[in-house]
């Protein structure tokens, strides 16, 4: 149980990282001077790529907790 748990908190960190180091990308790119049409693009992806984890995770808890819990007849 401990170990999932620190699964669980590291998946967490990781996500927050990955939203903290797209963010800085962002910014760090357009000071270099790329077009801007491209990072709206990156962005977009990101964004998407973001959407899809969620929606993942979410469906996997979903059969989860409908595999946990009992039918009633």
């Amino acid at each position: 149980m401990q170990f999932d748990s620190i699964i669980n908190l590291l998946q967490k960190g990781l996500l927050l990282f990955v939203s903290f180091a797209d963010d800085l990308l962002l910014v760090f790119l357009s000071r270099l001077g790329l077009s801007w049409p491209w990072l709206q693009w990156l962005s977009t992806l990101l964004l998407l790529a973001t959407l899809v984890y969620w929606s993942i995770r979410l469906l996997l808890y979903l059969r989860r907790l409908r595999a946990s819990t009992p039918e009633i007849h």
